[in-house]
């Protein structure tokens, strides 16, 4: 979605990184968010599964 906004800007125009930046923080912060909530559980998954 990120490429689609950055190409939808008018015939060679710079494009508009401030804004581009802000979008990808948006969609970068979900992720970021879920992974900090479960990381518990997401290490003790993976050191469970690597004991034989």
């Amino acid at each position: 979605m990120l490429q689609v906004f950055g190409a939808a800007q008018e015939g060679g125009a710079i494009p508009p990184y401030g804004q581009m930046m802000a979008a990808a923080l948006v969609c970068a912060a979900p992720v970021v968010a879920l992974y900090l909530a479960f990381q518990r559980y997401i290490v003790g998954g993976l050191t469970a599964g690597g004991v034989k």
